[in-house]
């Protein structure tokens, strides 16, 4: 069985999701040098929570793409990353 570690988050499915326990999210631009080098290590964040089976759900959204999204949670730098 696959573990999911970070979930791909977009504005049509984050709503619906946040009604299902928490979740630590990463808003990014995919452009962001500083989004890019945390990666690797929000990838580790997100495996280690699944791993220890954590209620808190891991998520990314390219708050680029999904401009709702990040002014909803008013995102206002990148990374951004909310619990």
């Amino acid at each position: 069985m696959m573990l999911v570690c970070v979930h791909i988050l977009t504005i049509y499915s984050i709503l619906e999701l946040l009604d299902n326990g928490p979740w630590l999210i990463n808003f990014y631009a995919p452009w962001c040098a500083y989004c890019r080098r945390l990666e690797p290590i929000y990838e580790k964040v997100g495996h280690y929570f699944a791993t220890i089976r954590s209620p808190i759900k891991v998520a990314r959204l390219d708050a680029t793409t999904h401009l709702k999204a990040g002014r909803f949670f008013k995102v206002e730098g990148f990374p951004t990353i909310k619990l």
